[in-house]
């Protein structure tokens, strides 16, 4: 089968890039002919066999009709540039289906929400009306989607790469609980302007309490965080972004995940979180709580700083009680969500599509 994904992929990662990249090269594994051309020209994007930059519609067009796809993915749902190439795989009869990663959430058409309506009204419904279906990534995704009745679904989670083994981190009444955020800074996307106004009010109980929280990442946001944050260094400290090993260190070096987000997909860092043994500390938003809940992997907290600070100290507190079973049962949480069951499930779904438009 060949398989076309569509998407921004950045030199630097982040998760739209990460999973596009996981995900192609377990289906490449799998015996797949697999493509993955990328809608942002970035100098430090190098074009190899399987990645190429595109340079407009006329390039999309050649390369598609030269190589004849078997279906086409688009990755997220806002680009102009996707309506283009739509039409060209219409022209060409070549099945496509959308993956938004989060991106028609209610909450999410909330952000820009004049422009969406307008843009959803002239063209983008009729871009998902004409695509064989929409992928979300869990069902809480579906759920919350305001075009889910404009054409046919179909579930396909990320996954996420568990590692061999961890180090069980023991502490006890007296050890510093490391919290730790993972991703982009964005404000109000993350949560972040919610999560640190529950730091400011709630200060002198996590301090008590031994509890630091060490934010990794970067984005647009950066400086507004260190603004929020700079009265409560003894408690939040501001890290810049980890990659590769320095990923991997601030997770074991961790204890417990947050993630406050108003709206997301499927957060590749909260599973990446629960492989390394860490439970989270999570928003309903995330879409992920009952993964947290039926696998004891967690807390979950509503969005405001009260809820969050009482559930933060409630997850400590359970921790310390607790650390060795807590880190089992997150990893055991994601067991499932390996990259190559992912592609496996992926792989299966597509010839689905395939045979029936066919």
């Amino acid at each position: 089968m060949k398989i076309l994904h569509i998407a921004e992929i950045h030199a630097r990662v982040n998760g739209i890039t990460e999973v596009v990249f996981r995900l192609s090269t377990e289906q490449l594994k799998l015996g797949n002919e697999v493509r993955v051309f990328t809608i942002v020209n970035d100098a430090d994007v190098q074009d190899t066999e399987t990645l190429l930059k595109l340079k407009g519609p006329v390039h999309f067009y050649q390369n598609v009709n030269e190589w004849n796809p078997d279906i086409v993915i688009f990755h997220g749902l806002y680009k102009w540039c996707y309506i283009v190439y739509a039409v060209i795989l219409l022209l060409l009869k070549i099945p496509y289906l959308i993956e938004a990663h989060g991106a028609m959430s209610y909450a999410n058409q909330q952000k820009n929400v004049c422009k969406k309506k307008v843009a959803n009204w002239l063209i983008y419904k009729k871009f998902i009306k004409l695509a064989r279906a929409v992928i979300y990534l869990c069902e809480e995704e579906r759920d919350n989607s305001i075009f889910r009745s404009l054409t046919s679904s179909v579930i396909i989670p990320n996954g996420v790469d568990i590692p061999d083994e961890i180090k069980f981190r023991d502490v006890d009444e007296n050890s510093y609980i490391n919290v730790i955020y993972l991703g982009r800074f964005d404000i109000h996307h993350k949560g972040l302007d919610i999560l640190s106004e529950s730091i400011a009010q709630f200060h002198d109980e996590l301090l008590k309490k031994r509890i630091r929280i060490c934010f990794y990442g970067y984005g647009v946001g950066k400086a507004k965080l260190e603004e929020y944050l700079a009265p409560y260094k003894d408690v939040a400290e501001l890290c810049g972004p980890v990659y590769g090993e320095e990923k991997t260190k601030a997770y074991v070096n961790g204890n417990i995940f947050i993630l406050t987000s108003r709206y997301e997909g499927l957060p590749v860092t909260i599973l990446e979180a629960l492989s390394f043994g860490l439970p989270c500390v999570v928003t309903p938003y995330t879409n992920v709580a009952a993964l947290i809940t039926n696998k004891h992997a967690g807390w979950i907290t509503q969005l405001n700083p009260k809820d969050i600070a009482r559930t933060l100290l409630q997850a400590v507190e359970d921790y310390r009680k607790q650390p060795e079973e807590l880190q089992l049962s997150s990893r055991n949480a994601v067991q499932s969500y390996t990259w190559k069951n992912i592609a496996k499930q992926s792989e299966y779904i597509y010839k689905s599509f395939i045979i029936v438009y066919q």
